[in-house]
């Protein structure tokens, strides 16, 4: 075999390799990659929880439950407790025992840590589904299908679309809230979800930045969002409604209140309350389902 045969195998094979390599790290990569909508509306439905909020998610499956979406849910617990109560459901759940202090309140580092494990989850289920994942607290109902919004943004350009949680109906979002989103398995999703966790990490022993209104992991997604090229979005602020604009308080005007006397939101996100408060707020409102 002379010399030219052996240059010309020679570079044959690196090409070879070159492929290969190339075409293994697509593989392992793919779902950081792109968004392809494939024409079917695949998606799943996230919550995250511990077992002192069981009835509270129970009253939000139950109203998932109405509109024949249940069969969407994945709820990632973090206590036996939790756990037990959504598979009492016929839900499928996701165990992760974080050996956190659980009863631990907003702005306690211990609490802090459990919504990091939050930002997790969603992550996790991005990665294994390669699909959209929708987000959201327990305390929220629905009232009408998500799935004509999902399917617009399937369509869209947004990597991420979120309820806003500013107080009025003012467009211009000034906060976009961490309770409800919808999200894409896109390279700026992940980018978002990891600089989002590289903030909380890096405040976990700042009480003052843990103690900040909107804290803890919409605090960091916020900053994220604000640091890095990401396509946002906000969901319709009438359609998915929060506890500032849907109930009537000392922080709401009449013409507000006047919206939903008439009309019926898709969701219902009963914040801007207590969390001890808030299973009271939703019996007072016959919105409680179970």
């Amino acid at each position: 075999m002379n010399k030219f045969t052996l240059y010309f195998y020679g570079i044959i094979i690196l090409i070879f390799i070159f492929v290969l390599i190339a075409t293994c790290d697509k593989l392992n990569n793919s779902w950081i990659e792109t968004f392809q909508n494939n024409g079917n509306l695949n998606y799943t439905i996230v919550m995250f929880m511990t077992g002192g909020i069981c009835d509270e998610a129970h009253n939000c499956i139950k109203t998932l439950q109405k509109i024949n979406l249940q069969d969407k849910v994945k709820v990632y617990t973090l206590d036996k407790e939790a756990d037990k109560c959504i598979q009492n459901l016929n839900i499928k759940t996701k165990f992760n025992d974080v050996k956190l202090d659980l009863s631990s309140n907003f702005g306690e580092k211990e609490f802090y840590k459990m919504m990091y494990e939050k930002l997790n989850a969603i992550e996790d289920c991005l990665k294994i589904t390669n699909n959209i994942v929708v987000y959201t607290d327990t305390d929220i109902v629905f009232f009408k299908s998500i799935e004509p919004d999902i399917s617009k943004f399937s369509n869209s350009n947004y990597d991420i679309m979120f309820q806003c949680d500013n107080s009025d109906f003012n467009t211009n979002c000034k906060v976009f809230c961490a309770g409800f989103m919808f999200l894409k398995p896109t390279q700026n999703t992940f980018n978002c979800l990891k600089r989002a966790k590289e903030i909380m990490k890096r405040d976990m022993d700042n009480k003052q930045a843990r103690t900040e209104k909107g804290g803890a992991d919409q605090r960091a997604l916020n900053f994220a969002i604000e640091e890095l090229s990401i396509n946002v979005g906000t969901l319709d602020l009438k359609d998915y409604a929060n506890g500032a604009r849907y109930f009537k308080s000392k922080d709401v005007n009449s013409a507000i209140n006047d919206v939903y006397k008439s009309y019926t939101p898709i969701i219902l996100h009963n914040n801007y309350i207590p969390g001890s408060k808030k299973k009271q707020r939703f019996k007072n409102n016959d919105l409680w389902y179970i």
